[in-house]
């Protein structure tokens, strides 16, 4: 038998096998290396599913009624629950990743430990000056109203520069009724120089009452006395006597400075302190054009807010009654807040008015036969122009509650009148009472007033004027109070609302090639999102 004998060392088997070893181990750790990167890739993804699916659970009142989306971070409760908000995108992190036991398929080529998750920061409805509740109203009116109708808005009207155009002439009518007083005054020194300077103002009051002339100073201001409310809401209709308490509410604003009903027109230093009192901001006509933004807010304050009843679309079940009322001035009682809105209209109409009784020479006329006739009747000739003027200012505001009465009962009223269009006559006036203003109302013709501005016109100008973080502050409040009506979210805080938030991810991953004592890597991920 012969037997083979192998001359060959091995060299090239010994080589080969030790090459391939080397090839073998670069290319499972290359595949670990991409494995890895893989796993970080799905985890950050993972992480970024999570986040969205909490943005899911917003609050549904607040969507539905208000078309605005945020978390409630309370969960039910009065403060921000911090660890109820980690443990649900915790929850959601393991389905993503496989890590529960509820979730399906076989994640494991790419599956990580996820060890902790970290909340570094929330971003809230309120935060940066109130621009993210900005920014979701204006989306919303974008999405909700379209083009078309967003242009009607944004077109630029002369409504609001019409009302700051005639609140410039105050001043005017201010400086003259000062200059008549003042030149009453020195009339008076020179007809008996032991007459006081200071009771210029009180004689022509104390004599009118025994003369026989009708004065409608007195009427007026009798019949502005009774309350401004009484004069302008019909008997039918009930005020509200809701109240929103500062101490119950996220954001508490100051109020605004209560605008006063004049009440004296016999008296020209009274009327002078009183026409003084209100306040417009100094740059009102720049505020009156307002941004795209401004606009867009305040049409979205008037279709998702109550006010006046005649008008307002919104039905639902509120805390306030006068909502817009409430944003404009702030005040905690509603018939506060209609009774201030009702001032302040009242006052600009008769403002339009008085430039007009000035403008119209026949009106004009009359009530210096009739102001001439008064001064002669009390024995002072010199006070013909003073209560000249003090029955111009009482004809145009008793025109200006009835024009208010109007827009109260829903219809339109010009912004500024003729002769068609006025209501009360010089020869009535001093006979007028709060019975009759209604009739007057429904005498009033529709047709000369087809062009002419509704209630929720003024709202819209008196937003214009308003501290857009007043405004918007007080917005918060409302939605607040209101979805706190509704049946389980009692304790809702709109502080708590959360719009966006980042989180930190930190995650384990282990090496799959190695038998004993498995290598692993730590990661984190950082995640922001927002709706």
């Amino acid at each position: 038998m012969h037997r083979i004998r192998l001359t060959g060392r091995g060299e090239i088997t010994v080589f080969l096998s030790l090459i391939l070893m080397l090839i073998i181990s670069f290319a499972l750790g290359m595949i670990d290396v991409v494995r890895i990167h893989g796993t970080k890739d799905h985890m950050a993804r993972a992480a970024n599913l999570a986040m969205e699916a909490f943005l899911t659970d917003y609050n549904i009142p607040l969507k539905e009624r208000y078309g605005l989306f945020a978390v409630d971070g309370g969960y039910g409760g009065i403060k921000l629950d911090e660890s109820q908000i980690e443990a649900m995108i915790n929850t959601y992190t393991n389905y993503n990743t496989g890590n529960d036991v509820h979730s399906t398929g076989n994640i494991t080529w790419f599956k990580a430990d996820h060890n902790q998750i970290s909340i570094d920061s929330f971003t809230k409805l309120s935060d940066y000056d109130f621009q993210i509740l900005e920014h979701e109203i204006i989306e919303y009116m974008k999405f909700y109203w379209g083009i078309d109708n967003l242009k009607d808005v944004l077109n630029k009207d002369t409504k609001e520069e019409a009302v700051s155009g005639v609140w410039e002439k105050k001043d005017n009518y201010l400086g003259e009724l000062n200059d008549e007083r003042e030149s009453a005054r020195k009339a008076a020194e020179g007809v008996a120089e032991e007459t006081e300077v200071a009771s210029i103002d009180s004689d022509d009051k104390d004599k009118n009452e025994d003369i026989n002339i009708k004065d409608p100073r007195k009427t007026i201001s009798l019949l502005v006395k009774t309350g401004i409310l009484s004069l302008v809401v019909d008997k039918s209709a009930e005020i509200s006597k809701a109240e929103l308490s500062q101490d119950n509410v996220s954001f508490p604003v100051n109020e605004e400075n209560l605008w006063e009903r004049l009440t004296d027109f016999e008296d020209p230093e009274n009327l002078t302190n009183q026409l003084e009192q209100p306040e417009m901001p100094e740059n009102m006509l720049d505020l009156a054009g307002g941004s795209a933004e401004m606009l867009l807010v305040n049409e979205y304050i008037l279709n998702k807010f109550k006010y006046d009843p005649y008008e307002s679309p919104n039905k639902e079940s509120t805390a306030l009654q006068y909502e817009v009322e409430y944003i404009i001035c702030g005040h905690a009682q509603d018939s506060k807040n209609l009774e201030s809105v009702a001032n302040r209209i009242i006052f600009i109409r008769s403002l339009f008015n008085t430039a007009y009784l000035f403008s119209d020479q026949a009106k004009s006329s009359a009530v210096h036969t009739l102001a001439s006739g008064i001064a002669a009747a009390i024995l002072m000739p010199y006070l013909e122009k003073v209560i000249y003027l003090l029955i111009i200012y009482a004809w145009a505001y008793a025109e200006a509650i009835v024009d208010c009465r109007a827009l109260f009962r829903g219809k339109r009223v010009p912004i500024t009148k003729n002769n068609q269009n006025w209501n009360l006559s010089l020869e009535n006036l001093a006979d007028l009472s709060a019975d009759q203003l209604g009739d007057y109302v429904d005498k009033a013709d529709e047709e000369t007033a087809r062009k002419g501005v509704t209630y929720a016109d003024y709202l819209r100008f008196f937003m214009l004027t308003t501290d857009r973080e007043k405004k918007l502050s007080r917005v918060l409040n409302l939605v607040e109070a209101s979805i706190r009506l509704i049946e389980g979210y009692s304790n809702f805080n709109v502080s708590n609302c959360i719009f966006g938030l980042s989180c930190q991810f930190d995650y384990t991953i282990s090496s799959i090639f190695t038998s004993s004592q498995k290598r692993t890597y730590k990661f984190t991920s950082k995640e922001s999102i927002c709706y």
